[in-house]
């Protein structure tokens, strides 16, 4: 199943899903912007039954996503699904071989909204993407851009990321490795979970941290009064900022990409994201970290306890 997206006539993207595998991937070179079922689904008896409807009007193209198997969904609500490392179990891969995937320009103007889901985007550029998940895991790989990312319960990874970045969850773990940041001032916020951020080596950023019962700590040199203020706030939980093994560059606020322009804009057909051993292992960190948080939510592990617990993970 295929249809066009007329981002030509109207060109903000509004998708709207259930429970689904969604994919947000560059067009190629003189391709045209259209969404697809990608993928064979091993959904169960109840079978696949993912589906969308596509509607333009006023300058909006507007995508409605439905129809996921009612066995995802019972596995979904009944499970852990605020817990750091729930969407990287194994059980989820059967389950997510069909997928939703957008193929859009690479400074797409979007939002994404989802009740639970795992959202994938890679390679896009100078975009603009607000993306929102009650439950849910997002993935962010070479996207730069604004860039606005919440969930409610789940977690956030973005990998080689750069632009105007705002990520909040509520209860679960946000994963950064950010290559540049455009100036002025950028937030990582988490009520209940565990903050971990790359930044890349030689960026002149003011780095602000606070956390009300929990730790943080920050490996890496923040320089008062730089363009590009990022601050990381924890309510329950544990901050940690390290030098990434990337070199920053200084880029282009419009386009996100290099001043030197040595990127070239020619598109690769959509794969799959892997499954990198590097992203489990975080996650499952991540999980002890809301281990020890949720003990002190339930009033089982002091917070003086929980820091030093903390600390001796690595997190202060």
């Amino acid at each position: 199943m295929r249809r066009p997206l007329p981002l030509a006539d109207h060109p903000y993207l509004d998708i709207d899903s259930d429970f689904a595998f969604v994919a947000v991937v560059p067009v190629t070179a003189g391709e045209e912007p259209f969404i697809e079922i990608s993928g064979a689904a091993t959904l169960g008896n109840d079978g696949p039954t993912l589906g969308f409807d596509v509607h333009a009007k006023d300058g909006t193209t507007s995508v409605r996503i439905h129809g996921a198997a009612r066995a995802i969904e019972d596995r979904i609500t009944s499970g852990r699904f605020w817990e750091a490392n729930f969407w990287e179990k194994r059980r989820w891969h059967g389950h997510f071989r069909t997928q939703i995937v957008a193929h859009v320009p690479r400074n797409v103007r979007m939002r994404l909204r989802s009740a639970a889901a795992r959202v994938h985007v890679e390679e896009l550029s100078g975009c603009d993407l607000s993306i929102a998940t009650n439950a849910g895991a997002l993935f962010l790989e070479d996207v730069q851009g604004r860039l606005a990312l919440t969930t409610e319960a789940g977690r956030i990874d973005g990998r080689r990321v750069g632009g105007s970045i705002d990520a909040s969850t509520s209860a679960g773990a946000i994963s950064l490795d950010i290559v540049s940041l455009d100036p002025g001032t950028h937030r990582v916020r988490t009520n209940m979970g565990a903050a971990r951020i790359e930044l890349a080596q030689g960026m002149p950023v003011q780095i602000d941290t606070r956390t009300a019962m929990g730790s943080s700590r920050v490996d890496f040199r923040s320089v008062k009064g730089a363009p590009a203020v990022l601050e990381l706030e924890a309510d329950l939980g544990a901050i940690r900022v390290r030098t990434s093994r990337h070199q920053w560059e200084a880029s282009d606020a419009r386009t996100g990409r290099p001043i030197d322009g040595s990127r070239a804009d020619q598109g690769s057909p959509y794969r799959a994201p892997a499954n990198v051993v590097e992203t489990v292992a975080t996650a499952s960190a991540d999980e002890d970290v809301q281990k020890v948080l949720e003990r002190v939510a339930d009033g089982t592990l002091a917070p003086a306890d929980a820091r030093e617990l903390l600390r001796a993970m690595g997190w202060g």
